[in-house]
């Protein structure tokens, strides 16, 4: 059944908010087993295989504007279906982690609470411990998560655009060799620093080299310092602070829309913090993962760059431009805000000596080259994995890649809770190498404190209501991306680590 683009868009834009609503739900732990399957059941026109044929005539002789957008929708019809064949799955998952428990010293634990655990226990010993039990009951879902990734990469397949790779390749628009390949000049530009702070951080920590585990870095994000005096910026301050900085922008978190920030700890809220936009730009939610200390306030600070990002958009924009665009621009705005962390001259109003200051401002950068060193191990690994034919093969290949990369080594397991839905790793790499761009310009155009510099409200303000479109004609189009110099990221990470710890 063959349907007009404008019934296209008019069901899309339908559904993406109850998907989005429905995935909140889901992830901020409001809702035990989610919906997916019924939701795309109650879609099956959105399930035609025509459809792609049907965008794909239209593009053909539309006029440049139209063809972007049409790209954009094309793009979304097939990560529909291919999430379309997901969903039952997913279901099932979401149900069995929701539903899982632990039992540490006689109490039954939900199983989305054990890495807080993990990051809350000062022992390393009885982190290694919780880490042994959190890899036990990972392996009841391994079969589930297998079937996830192969039904994926089948009905990637399906589409008709080749492999899964070059499929992805196709709708994005983009190759993901070269984007690794940038990534990988900057973390061997910064290797030897990165490595000299993550002795003294493992040392503060009573942890050896080599023996870092995933709960002793979910432990030192948490706390990055023994205890003392002003031993960190808390949530209420730095969610104080950025708001006086938006007021003086002339901007406001809430934008055109209403912005919640969930800061909220449930037993079922999952580990992870995000950014869900059921309604863009009417209705946003922030959901910080709540792990306590330092962590909670660097993310806070992502979540609510996505939100602003998100709520200032021109609401007269097209379903494609509030909706969809490029990713990689949400993932620049939360690369963005949470470098203020990192940044002396922003940390300098709150309640912080020098010192403490200075030192705090090292580890966030230490922290944003580390999370950037994971995502370039993990592209390269999920590259591999999707050319491979047996992916159980590669199952502690992953650990050995992210331990090699980063210094902690994760449970092999978890890279079939990491891995999946199309390659998000390489929207987000991307997201950050944007940000370095972004920063570097808001600093050249208006200084060292651009954050609180009322001259560049109005550039914010414009970028901002544009939404999501394409990256790469927004921030400095006389360059080219692809071929920008990656020397220039590392130097300024290099800059903000301030030399040797």
């Amino acid at each position: 059944m063959s349907l007009e683009v404008g019934e296209i868009r008019a069901r899309a834009e339908e559904f993406e908010p109850r998907l989005r609503d429905e995935l909140l739900q889901a992830r901020a732990g409001l809702r035990t087993r989610p919906e997916f399957a019924r939701l795309y059941r109650d879609h099956p026109d959105l399930g035609d295989r025509d459809l792609l044929a049907d965008v794909e005539r239209a593009m053909a002789g539309a006029e440049p504007e139209e063809e972007r957008r049409l790209r954009c929708l094309l793009e979304w019809v097939a990560e529909h279906q291919v999430e379309r064949s997901v969903a039952p799955l997913m279901d099932e998952y979401f149900a069995w982690e929701a539903t899982s428990t632990v039992d540490l010293e006689d109490q039954e634990t939900p199983l989305r609470q054990l890495a807080r655990v993990v990051a809350r226990e000062e022992d390393p010993s009885r982190r290694r411990e919780l880490q042994g039990v959190s890899e036990e009951i990972l392996e009841d879902s391994v079969s589930l998560r297998f079937d996830i990734l192969e039904r994926e990469r089948d009905a990637v397949r399906d589409l008709g655009y080749g492999g899964y790779l070059e499929a992805l390749e196709r709708f994005g628009r983009q190759s993901y060799r070269p984007l690794l390949a940038r990534g990988k000049r900057v973390a061997d530009a910064t290797e030897s620093l990165y490595r000299e702070h993550l002795r003294l951080h493992l040392a503060r920590q009573g942890v050896e080299p080599g023996d870092a585990s995933r709960g002793d870095e979910l432990a030192l994000r948490r706390r990055p310092f023994p205890p003392g005096p002003g031993a960190g910026p808390s949530v209420d301050a730095v969610r104080d602070l950025l708001r006086r900085d938006l007021a003086a922008l002339d901007l406001r978190l809430s934008g055109l829309g209403d912005v919640r920030m969930d800061v909220e700890q449930r037993p079922l809220k999952r580990p992870e913090s995000f950014c869900a936009a059921p309604e863009v730009p009417g209705r946003i939610v922030g959901v910080v993962a709540g792990y306590g200390g330092w962590s909670d306030a660097h993310d806070f600070m992502g979540v609510a760059g996505t939100a602003l990002s998100l709520s200032h958009l021109d609401p007269g924009l097209p379903f494609e431009d509030r909706y969809l665009g490029d990713p990689s621009m949400g993932y620049c705005w939360d690369a963005l805000f949470r470098e203020l962390l990192g940044r002396p001259a922003w940390l300098e109003r709150l309640e912080l000596s020098r010192e403490r200051r200075e030192a705090f401002a090292r580890f966030a950068a230490w922290v944003d080259l580390l999370d950037f060193r994971r995502d370039v191990a993990r592209l390269e690994f999920e590259l591999d994995l999707w050319e491979e034919r047996e992916p159980g093969s590669v199952v502690q290949a992953f650990a050995d890649r992210m331990a090699a990369a980063t210094g902690f080594r994760p449970p092999p397991q978890i890279f079939l809770e990491v891995v999946g839905g199309g390659l998000q790793v390489a929207r987000r790499l991307r997201g950050r190498l944007l940000a370095d761009r972004l920063g570097a310009e808001l600093t050249d155009r208006f200084g060292e404190d651009w954050f609180r510099n009322p001259s560049a409200g109005p550039f914010l303000a414009e970028l901002l209501a544009g939404g999501w479109r394409e990256s790469r004609r927004r921030l400095r189009p006389d360059e080219d991306e692809e071929k920008r110099d990656a020397g220039e990221v590392a130097a300024r990470f290099r800059k903000r680590l301030g030399g040797a710890p």
